[in-house]
């Protein structure tokens, strides 16, 4: 499929259609590749996924996203940019990054910690455990911005592991000032569901539009952001007024 970029940031756009991940609890997640698309008029190459196989599925996005990193983006030029489909994506794009720069770090927006008890397979609900146990990353490579509702196992893990979890913009900044390569993965549930309530789990005391904004800039003029994805986003579930709030955040990275 034909690539196009964004001027500005130089984005390189690629959907991960698959809701498969989020075990029955947000399946429409995985049309938000082709919903975002058809929004902003820009063509996205679409990753070929097995269907019903969630395993098989992530060996899939890795094997697809070594290949993206390796030959069709210029990391001194580019950025990629990839949608999905459900949260657990980020397991198998982030570990395809990391091969690629060992010294990656993991920012992530989100309502949740995903470090919940893990099923047998890498699901939305326990990505960021799943990587930090198989020595994918270190805990210390990891900033999860939000954390509004963490459960009591979660709570354990995350303290244990001494993962960060802060709605400090102060931490935020001395976080982007110590990266070097950095993969942000933005959950959209992060937003409050005042504003924000197409998703699976949509959450309270989440960012407003002028929050996140300020946010998405202080992240970006970093210049530290090699990897953008943004999930857990559920077309079937968008009002009018919703769409409208995704095109005033979204529209600068389009």
């Amino acid at each position: 499929m034909n690539q196009i970029m964004n001027k500005i940031n130089n984005f390189v756009y690629f959907g991960v259609p698959t809701g498969e991940g989020s075990l029955g609890k947000n399946d429409g997640a995985k049309d938000a590749p082709s919903y975002l698309s058809k929004l902003f008029s820009v063509p996205i190459e679409n990753f070929s996924l097995t269907k019903n196989d969630v395993e098989k599925q992530q060996s899939e996005i890795f094997l697809q996203a070594t290949n993206i990193f390796e030959s069709k983006i210029n990391f001194t030029k580019n950025k990629a940019f990839f949608i999905g489909g459900t949260h657990d994506v980020t397991f198998s794009l982030f570990k395809a990054f990391k091969e690629k720069f060992p010294s990656a770090e993991l920012l992530i927006f989100d309502a949740h910690v995903d470090s919940d008890e893990g099923l047998g397979v890498v699901s939305h609900e326990d990505f960021v455990k799943q990587l930090v146990k198989q020595k994918i990353v270190k805990p210390k490579e990891i900033l999860i911005f939000g954390g509004q509702r963490i459960f009591h196992s979660e709570r354990k893990f995350i303290k244990l592991k001494k993962i960060k979890v802060t709605k400090s913009t102060k931490i935020l900044k001395e976080f982007l000032s110590k990266s070097k390569e950095l993969y942000f993965s933005f959950d959209v549930d992060a937003l409050d569901k005042k504003i924000m309530k197409a998703t699976g789990y949509p959450e309270n005391k989440g960012v407003n539009l002028v929050q996140v904004e300020k946010l998405l800039d202080l992240i970006f003029s970093s210049n530290k952001v090699k990897v953008f994805d943004f999930v857990e986003l559920n077309p079937s579930l968008i009002t009018k007024k919703e769409e409208l709030l995704l095109k005033s955040i979204l529209k600068p990275y389009f």
